[in-house]
């Protein structure tokens, strides 16, 4: 269970098949019922990102956090004066991966008495890219969910004018498997 990342995905593939040529990867959209099943051992392993509570049941590995970065398109307006007031001035683009995740970046927003406009939830990250490179639509997103399309849709990178704490990453899979 892992977010649908177009990059990745291949990426992942890849290596999985040229490792494992006969084997067969199912990648599936994580949900708030595909920890449960790691844990019975249904599916063998997730990723997870955030510090939601996982059950009973899982071994985990903590992976390097991912830091925050905000993408937006070739001569988007806000390059001109890039700052706090740019970044709340324009809408921004929030994926909804449905394992109940807390946005940090909501979170500091609201600590400080701010709120950001969101202008499109999607489902996941495969549409952002070409969402911000056809708007004027911000993007704030792990390099991870990015890395590939930024270059496909000539993205211009961005560090937010707030501090956003390092977003924390575990794969994690049945125990009985360990």
């Amino acid at each position: 269970a892992v977010p649908a990342i177009a990059g990745l995905i291949a990426d992942v593939v890849e290596r999985f098949h040229a490792e494992a040529p006969h084997a067969r990867l199912e990648w599936i959209r994580p949900n708030s019922e595909a920890y449960p099943l790691v844990a019975d051992g249904v599916i063998d392993i997730a990723h997870l990102g955030g510090d939601a509570r996982l059950p009973d049941g899982l071994e985990t590995q903590q992976m390097k956090p991912f830091v925050w970065l905000t993408f937006v398109r070739k001569g988007h307006p806000a390059l001109k004066r890039w700052g706090m007031e740019e970044w709340l001035k324009w809408p921004h683009v929030l994926v909804d991966i449905a394992n109940r995740v807390r946005n940090p970046v909501n979170e500091v927003l609201a600590a400080e008495g701010k709120e950001r406009s969101i202008g499109a939830l999607i489902p996941d990250f495969s549409g952002v890219a070409p969402l911000v490179a056809r708007t004027n639509m911000l993007a704030t997103f792990p390099m991870l969910s990015m890395q590939h399309d930024m270059q496909v849709y000539d993205l211009r990178v961005l560090v937010p004018p707030v501090e956003l704490p390092p977003f924390p990453v575990r794969f994690c899979w049945s125990s009985r498997l360990a």
